[in-house]
């Protein structure tokens, strides 16, 4: 077997794959969305008229702009982190992989905990405090 071949021949499940989970399932939204009273004329719609391209646009433009400086970003701090060593290297490695260890939810529902009890608490025992030296305590219903 040549190497071309053998390459070829490793394409094969990566199109499967493509072809079962992309390209179905957006020729059937297509189908789906063509087949109402405007037909195909509503995807045109997108293009043609000036609202709805200039959404169009914007919603490129953010997500072009968000990649960019993400992709900036990542590349700077990569960079620095794997060719300096620092007193809590491990540690803001481990804090910056984290997220990809857990899902979104998990991780947002775990950040409002943590800003809940760190924050929110102390700060209103603090009110409480400062307001009985004044002689006017709060009530926390």
């Amino acid at each position: 077997m040549s190497k071309r071949t053998f390459v070829g021949a490793c394409f094969v499940p990566l199109a499967v794959l493509v072809a079962a989970f992309f390209l179905l399932p957006m020729a059937r939204l297509t189908l789906t969305g063509a087949s109402g009273q405007d037909g195909l004329r509503a995807y045109a719609a997108i293009l043609i008229d000036p609202r709805y391209r200039a959404t169009l646009f914007n919603t490129v433009s953010l997500a072009a702009a968000t990649t960019i400086a993400t992709l900036v970003i990542a590349t700077i701090s990569g960079l620095f982190l794997q060719r300096h060593q620092f007193p809590g290297h491990a540690l803001l490695v481990a804090m910056l992989t984290f997220p990809l260890a857990f899902p979104g939810v998990v991780v947002v529902a775990s950040a409002y905990t943590l800003v809940f009890f760190v924050m929110i608490i102390p700060l209103l025992v603090a009110m409480q405090v400062f307001a009985r030296r004044r002689g006017k305590p709060i009530i926390l219903q």
